[in-house]
């Protein structure tokens, strides 16, 4: 038996509600015709809920969720009820997330019914009208239902009232244009008609419905169109709103000329004395009425006739064979279209010229150039262009058809006719269709073309449907919105039986876009909106392709809720002239979420402090500044600010540090946050420890608060570090290769140095006169060290050693004139060393030893963000920079190892207790009293040795 419980849906589907262990058991379905029966079978197992031991339930208690609390009902109606609830969520974070279980059943009822939900609302739908409910809500997690829950009980709102469909409504033309309308109260009145609403629209197109206020039970609607029948239904209200609707009548208003003329009038010669004309009727909206005839109308071009000849037709020919008229002479034709009521317009005229001589028909006509079809349900419109030989008599056209064979069917047409519809087909079928021409001697070759007629489907209704009523907006938190309507199309009860449904439009008045949301209910839940907004809401109903248009638009506003966001902006100053005032400005938040009724700035000394010992201003939300006075001049402050309205306060702003400036006025301000600080400084604080030391805009340190954001500036350091480290070990492998390539080319400048100086010795003229090499390459060392003095060079000068003392040291005067200038030597009394050597200017990126240096003590220590300081003892990169090569030879002629390079040379002498002499130029510079034949020599030395160190250069940067 089936009852609320137990429902047969959709015709083949056993739906029960409220499953209890009774319900366990065998199903049996048996369907029955006239030819015998089939029956299948399924089996119903009931699981029973597992029952835990005391352990197990003492264990689970521990981790069950807690339970909810005031559950009220939010919104009752007739049909449904919205419930609301709170729930304290204790659980830990890495437990599951949290569910609801809203169970109800009617009073003493034995099913309960269940619904399962993550939200802290529930909607429960298809309840009886004032019925009593007990409703409980239980949560629950993965490790099991929380009972521990007070039903609630409800009782539905009885049923609105509204008045039935008013009866015996009649629809009559009273003009072209007007029908009157008129209808009876509704029986069984409960309440008394307020007023009526008639509906009407025009069947043809069906695009919109019209609707006007009566007060009567007559009523009279003019502006129609002539000739159109209109679809008329009235609905009745009373207080509870409106009633079920009338069933729909129909009226066809009167009947008038034609409006327009018909259409695609053409004329066309088909002998020496005849003239066939064809036409279209005039377009459905301006006939006005049934099309009775054609009246054609005729007459010679030339002789200027003003009346000419007139014949008519039926209403349902479109051509018509004008008859005995003169050869080779030109007509001009037009056509009228006839009603009851008269003749429209006539057409514009058709110009054409009768042969001279008459065709062909000594021959058959030949195969029409072109066919083409349109297929329907149960027609198929053919139309077709004529043969290509215009000079043989055609006396008509065979149309034959049938399905899947042709000429199982066929019309004889006239020879002027281009297009026929086929009628009476059926549906879903393949028809092939023929087409030939034929005269008095035979028929010509058909053609062919094959199509299929469409699927029959059932129209829908042309009475568009009627936009939902009663829509009501009814807030139950600052995001959620719950949308009621009625719909007067489903009857009293307002139960849905079909598969229609409802689409709602909402937005804000400052969005013109809207969002759509559809329902299969009488109501729904808009979630997830702004708090404290205004909402506009609208909706509307679908069923299969009919649709109604929009109801009337609601609005309302989300209740307020905590501001999301922080006042912004905010910017402490000193205030002129005294240094313990400090005014704080600021902007709104940018999610108030509701009015501002207040603000609360906070500030202190110590940012370790925790949030309770700060000190705290409260202002006016209608204020964006305060004055903070009997601060301590030059002080550090830390200043937050944080906004509230009517349900709370809103989160705290990032930390604002500022220095109040000294007793003088001078100094204080925004102290600056270094930039890889910024992250940390842009978050609130939170927490009471610090974080290293930060240096402000005027060189004093300061330790700023900390932030919940500090694990991702250590994240950011770490990564930095890793940087920092891939570019170490690159610079690494770049110097070992620059390493190896200098020494490759040092090897390589030591021989060809020797060789070169053999070939010198052997080969030199001194009849050359060479450019004076040593003054340019000095000149050279000049532009590149600006601060190579001339005051330098002498103090150099003064440390060389005499004649005496190179030869004391091994050397003889013979033995330097082929020698380049050397580089600085530490040698040791007694040895017996000869010097090969050359000295020249480098790039400023190699490694060098400087001429003069700059005293360590004059550097300024830097400081960074978190004590980190750099090295002050580094060279600057603009000092001078000289490469120096050297290397030994003994007597023997070996190449002994290159010894230590001395430290750079400053401007005073240098003082090596372990090294006896400095040699910074090992053989004698050229002197005045030299001859010009040895300077000469010389000097040609020098040029052949400066190519060759330019190639040898090349190739060391090569490589």
């Amino acid at each position: 038996m089936m009852d609320d419980y137990v429902q047969m849906t959709e015709g083949r589907n056993l739906r029960i509600l409220g499953v209890m262990k009774s319900d366990q058991g065998m199903y049996q379905c048996t369907a029955t015709n006239a030819v015998g029966m089939i029956q299948a079978v399924a089996q119903l197992a009931i699981n029973e809920r597992k029952i835990l031991d005391e352990d197990q339930l003492s264990t689970s208690n521990s981790l069950l969720p807690p339970p909810a609390t005031d559950i009220t009902a939010a919104y009752m109606s007739s049909r449904f009820v919205t419930l609301a609830w709170q729930y304290s969520n204790e659980l830990q974070e890495t437990m599951e997330p949290l569910g609801f279980l809203v169970y109800w059943k009617e009073k003493d009822s034995v099913r309960e019914r269940v619904l399962n939900t993550s939200s802290i609302e529930a909607s429960i739908q298809d309840l009886k009208p004032s019925t009593k409910y007990d409703i409980r809500v239980i949560t629950y997690n993965a490790y099991g239902i929380n009972n521990d829950s007070m039903p609630i009980a409800v009782e539905t709102n009885a049923e609105d009232f509204v008045p039935a469909s008013p009866v015996n409504v009649l629809a009559t033309a009273s003009s072209t244009t007007s029908v009157d309308v008129s209808w009876t109260p509704p029986p069984n009145l409960s309440d008394p008609i307020t007023h009526y609403k008639l509906y009407y629209y025009n069947i043809n197109d069906g695009a919109f419905e019209f609707d006007t206020n009566v007060t009567e039970t007559r009523y009279t609607v003019t502006g129609l169109l002539k000739f159109s029948r209109y679809g008329f239904r009235i609905v009745a209200f009373n207080k509870n709103g409106p009633g079920v609707s009338s069933d729909e009548v129909t009226c066809r208003t009167f009947s008038d000329v034609p409006s327009q003329p018909p259409q695609n009038v053409s004329a066309e010669a088909a002998s020496s004395t005849s003239i066939v004309v064809t036409w279209e009727p005039p377009p459905d909206g301006s006939q006005n009425g049934i099309i009775t005839g054609y009246k054609i109308r005729y007459k010679q071009k030339l002789r200027g006739e003003r009346s000419g000849n007139t014949v008519t037709t039926d209403g349902n020919l479109h051509f018509m064979e004008l008859t005995g008229l003169d050869r080779n002479t030109e007509y001009m034709i037009r056509v009228q279209a006839l009603t009851v009521n008269g003749s429209g317009p006539a057409s514009s005229w058709a110009i054409t010229e009768t042969f001279l001589h008459d065709l062909d028909e000594t021959s058959v006509p030949g195969q029409p150039t072109s066919l083409r079809v349109r297929a329907f349900t149960n027609s198929i419109a053919v139309s077709w262009t004529p043969p290509v030989e215009q000079d043989i008599m055609i006396r008509g056209y065979i149309l034959g058809y049938g399905i899947g064979i042709p000429d199982v069917y066929s019309q004889i047409l006239d020879a002027k006719m281009r297009y026929h519809t086929i009628k009476s087909l059926k549906s879903s079928s393949e028809y092939v269709i023929s087409l030939k021409a034929f005269n008095n001697v035979g028929e010509g070759v058909p053609i062919y073309e094959t199509t299929s007629t469409r699927e029959e489907s059932t129209p829908e209704p042309h009475t568009p449907m009627m936009p939902p009523v009663a829509l009501k907006a009814i807030v139950l938190s600052s995001t959620t919105i719950l949308l009621t309507w009625s719909d007067t199309t489903l009857g009293r009860s307002q139960r849905i039986t079909d598969s229609r449904y409802y689409t709602i439009r909402y937005g804000t008045k400052v969005l013109t876009k809207y969002k759509m949301m559809n329902s299969t209910d009488l109501n729904l839940h808009v979630e997830e909106l702004r708090p404290d907004t205004e909402y506009e809401f609208s909706v509307r109903v679908t069923k299969g392709n009919r649709q109604s248009t929009w109801s009337l638009s609601v609005f309302n506003r989300t209740k307020e809720s905590v501001p999301t966001s922080f006042p912004r902006d905010m910017t402490p100053v000193a205030m002129e002239g005294k240094s313990t005032t400090v005014i704080v400005n600021w902007q709104p938040p940018r999610h108030p979420n509701g009015q501002i009724t207040g603000y609360l700035i906070f500030y202190t000394t110590d940012a370790t402090e925790p949030d309770s010992e700060w000190v705290v201003e409260e202002v006016r939300g209608d204020r964006l500044s305060v004055t903070i006075r009997d601060l301590t001049p030059e002080t550090t402050y830390y200043f937050r600010i944080r906004a509230r309205n009517s349900v709370g306060q809103g989160p705290m702003s990032p930390t604002v540090i500022f220095r109040t400036p000294r007793i003088d006025g001078t100094g204080g301000g925004i102290i600056e946050t270094p930039d890889d600080f910024g992250p940390l400084n842009r978050l609130p604080v939170r927490n009471s420890w610090s974080f290293g030391h930060m240096q402000n805009s005027r060189g004093s340190t300061e330790t700023p608060a900390s932030a919940s954001g500090m694990i991702s500036s250590v994240v950011l350091w770490i990564i930095v570090g890793c940087i920092g480290g891939v570019m170490v070990v690159t610079a690494v492998i770049a110097a070992a290769v620059f390493i190896y390539c200098r020494n490759a080319s040092a090897k390589k400048l030591m021989k060809n140095r020797d060789k070169l100086a053999e070939q010198k010795s052997k080969y030199g003229r001194k009849d050359l006169n060479p450019p004076d090499l040593w003054s340019h390459e000095l000149t050279e060392l000049t532009h590149t060290d600006k601060e190579f003095s001339e005051e330098a060079f002498d103090e150099i000068s003064k440390q060389m050693p005499t004649d005496s003392e190179r030869y004391h040291m091994g050397g003889s005067d013979s033995r330097y004139r082929s020698m380049s200038p050397r580089s600085v030597q530490m040698v040791s009394p007694g040895d017996k060393v000869s010097y090969h050597g050359i000295a020249k200017v480098l790039p400023r990126d190699a490694e060098i030893n400087s001429v003069r240096t700059r005293s360590s003590s004059n550097s300024t220590p830097r400081v960074n963000a978190g004590d980190i300081t750099q090295s002050s003892s580094g060279r600057s990169s603009k000092q001078p920079l000289l490469n120096i090569t050297s290397s030994l030879k003994n007597s023997a002629g070996a190449i002994q190892s290159p010894v230590r390079p001395v430290p750079p040379v400053s401007c005073t002498p240098l003082r090596t207790p372990d090294v006896t002499k400095v040699d910074l130029c090992p053989h004698p510079l050229p002197s005045k009293q030299a001859s010009t034949e040895e300077l000469s020599a010389e000097m040609a030395n020098l040029d052949g040795l400066m190519k060759d160190l330019t190639e040898i250069t090349q190739e060391q940067y090569d490589c």
